[in-house]
Parts: C-alpha cells; structure tokens; sequence
C-alpha cells in the first residue's frame, strides 16, 4: 500500500512538472524570440536605458523552467527501473548543477542588480549587467544550458519502445547536441544570443508534453 502510494504520488509529480516544464519552455521560446537590445554602449548608458521589463521576461521563465525540470528528472528517477536508475542519476547530478546556476543568477539579476541599477548604483556592475553580451550573466547562462544538455544526453536512452519515448529520446539528443555547441558558440563569442535557445524552445516543449502523457497513461518505467 505503501509503495503504491509513492508510485502515485511519483506519477502525479511527474505529470505536472512535465506540464509546467512545457508551459515554462514556452515562456522561454516567446522570450528568446522578443529582440533584445545587447548593442552594449556602456554602464552609464546602459543605466540611462535600463528598465527591468526585458530582464523579467527572460529571466522568469528560466528560473521557473529549471525548478520544474529538476523535479521532473527526479520523478523519473524514482519511476523508472533499475536498468535506467544510473543514467538517471548522473542525469540528475547535472541537472541539479545547472538549477543552482541558473536559479541563482536569474534571482540576482532580478533583484541586487536590478535594485542597484535601478538606484543609480552602476560600481561594478558591467560584468553583470544584463544588456552587456559579454557580461557574467550570459555566460552563467550558457553554462547551466550546456549543464541541462548532458542530463538530456543521460537521460535520452532512458526513453525505448513506443514512438512517444523515441521522439523524446531524439528531442534530447537533438538537444543535448545543441547544448555543447553553445558551449563553445559562448566562448568562441559567435553571437550575442545563442540560436540554439531559440530551437531549444521549440523542441523541448514537444519533448516535455509528451513525457506529460506517458507519465498520465503511466508509460514510464
């Protein structure tokens, strides 16, 4: 009774992170096609210009993208069997490396630099101002997306047998291919946005939803 009662309560968490990773994928794809304005000119420049809009939209979505991705690895963790147990595991390892990146630097974008901006307060603030290509902040981001594409990598043989877990299983490899060329993209400085976050965003909702209907018809194991 007891174990059925974890299986379930595993179930229903890993239908609604699924869902809710979906619906902050989206978030994220909307964000990442927005035009940003990284003509970077400046801090002083930058603070006459600042406004807090355009660091919501694309930093909302991340942060909340990478908590209900965590507990979606972690639900797949625990429902699938033993075989898959490692690779989610190591899945989970990376995932957990990339949500402490990408929560922490979003939550500092939206709040201490914000703030300080906002307050006139630019000493030091160049390396992570959010207009600056360049800056602390985009890198960090870059990271913990490469970070997320290895536990995709991970976990894309987790997903065998119907065409639902091999179109996942694809949209992770897609994904995690992605993932290590914006790794280097980001230190070879080949753009100032990553294209690759504009196919992340249209491809892994797809990955997302379906894992939503395995995880309602209980098609995970």
């Amino acid at each position: 009774m007891e174990k059925s009662n974890k299986n379930n309560l595993v179930q229903r968490l890993g239908f609604w992170s699924s869902t809710f990773a979906t619906i902050f994928s989206l978030m994220f794809l909307v964000a990442t096609l927005i035009p940003l304005d990284l003509d970077w000119k400046g801090i002083s420049q930058y603070k006459l210009d600042y406004t807090s809009v355009p660091v919501f939209i694309f930093t909302v979505p991340c942060l909340l993208l990478a908590l209900s991705f965590l507990i979606l690895v972690i639900s797949l963790y625990y429902k699938t069997k033993s075989r898959n147990h490692f690779l989610c595991f190591l899945a989970l390892i990376f995932t957990v490396i990339c949500v402490g990146q990408i929560t922490m630097n979003c939550y500092l974008q939206m709040s201490s630099v914000r703030l300080s901006i906002e307050n006139g307060d630019i000493n030091g603030f160049t390396a992570f101002a959010f207009g600056n290509p360049d800056s602390l902040f985009w890198s960090i981001i870059i990271l913990g997306y490469s970070f997320l594409s290895i536990a995709l990598l991970f976990l894309a043989p987790v997903f065998r047998g119907s065409k639902s877990n091999l179109a996942v299983r694809w949209i992770f490899i897609f994904n995690g291919i992605l993932g290590i060329i914006a790794f280097f993209q980001g230190i070879l400085k080949i753009s100032s946005m990553p294209i690759e976050f504009v196919l992340f965003g249209i491809s892994f909702p797809i990955a997302t939803a379906l894992i939503a209907c395995l995880f309602k018809n209980n098609c995970i194991s």
